[in-house]
């Protein structure tokens, strides 16, 4: 039956690319590639969101899309996996929605093709014309979609601004990179008073880590969900240990997956001011549902559309003039 569910969605999204019933021979990482300008030119908005919430509402995400890149890439590197396994979840596939209603939310086709291809595995569109290596010396040859990765230029900023927001519409009153608050190296992105009712500042770092770097694969992340944000979350803990005094802070470390997976402490956080806000804002058990809703996919959207942002901002610094002439008039 799961493998009846799987096929289902594989057509759907071979129907989605290419407009045919049946999966052409060649495999869809090639399609997308080659392909990108009548895709893209094909999909409405209203088209779109209709075919990725047929494609994507359901609870075996994670072996339909499992499913679709075995079908079209047989030998699938535990890198692809690890990927795979971080894209199961709520958060991960609102990457659609950055094609939405909301003006806020809006990203031109071109662009929209980039998270087409991170979702699926595919080389990015245009990414042959590359050269091999990553401004940080990382290979592209090898895993070209480690742009949506590479820490010189991830998302981070963006993000921590969208989770400050998240604290005043709850009625908090956050300090985004707070002075003072600890020794040494370490540079909190957030301190929110009392947010524990513990008469303690809560020292937030939000972090990112990707689950296909070396580092993750070598602990088992291409066979495990929680690995990748673990290990990044202990990072930071170890870092911070004894670096605040205990008496005037606590500190939770926050971090998000490069496809989109929340980690234990940014669900804790979430938790934290949807409930400070229900108590002390918001009591209509209505209107505070909507504003958790809300919220939960303002942050997801922010950090999709963040990743585009800052794979344009790569592609610049890849790409020779012939590439960058091809983007500019694509």
């Amino acid at each position: 039956m799961a493998i009846d569910h799987a096929a289902k969605r594989r057509k759907l999204l071979w129907s989605l690319y290419s407009g045919t019933v049946e999966p052409a021979a060649g495999d869809l990482a090639a399609y997308l590639d080659t392909n990108v300008q009548q895709i893209m030119a094909r999909l409405n908005k209203k088209h779109l969101q209709y075919s990725l919430t047929s494609v994507e509402v359901s609870r075996k995400y994670d072996l339909t899309m499992r499913d679709v890149i075995s079908h079209y890439e047989p030998r699938v590197a535990s890198y692809h996996l690890a990927r795979f396994l971080s894209s199961s979840c709520r958060e991960s596939a609102l990457w659609s929605t950055v094609v939405p209603t909301e003006p806020v939310f809006t990203i031109a086709p071109q662009k929209f093709s980039y998270l087409l291809a991170f979702q699926i595995g595919s080389r990015i569109p245009g990414s042959q014309l590359w050269r091999s290596n990553c401004d940080c010396g990382l290979s592209l040859v090898t895993d070209p979609c480690h742009v949506y990765s590479c820490e010189r230029r991830y998302p981070h900023d963006r993000v921590k601004i969208q989770l400050a927001h998240f604290c005043r519409a709850a009625g908090l009153i956050p300090t985004v990179e707070p002075l003072h608050t600890c020794h040494g190296p370490c540079q909190p992105d957030l301190a929110i008073p009392d947010l524990e009712h513990s008469g303690k500042t809560l020292l937030v770092d939000f972090t990112t880590a990707d689950p296909s770097a070396v580092s993750h694969l070598n602990r088992g992340s291409a066979k495990s969900y929680h690995v990748a944000w673990k290990h990044v979350e202990q990072e930071k803990q170890r870092k911070y240990l004894g670096n605040f005094d205990v008496s005037q802070f606590s500190f939770l470390p926050v971090a998000m997956e490069s496809s989109g997976r929340w980690s234990r402490g940014l669900f804790r956080f979430y938790g934290q001011v949807k409930a400070f806000a229900r108590l002390n804002r918001i009591q209509d058990f209505v209107r505070h549902s909507a504003f958790v809703e809300r919220w939960r996919k303002v942050i997801a959207v922010v950090f999709r559309v963040s990743q585009v942002i800052c794979l344009e901002s790569l592609v610049g610094s890849l790409s020779s003039a012939v590439s960058r002439r091809v983007a500019v008039e694509g």
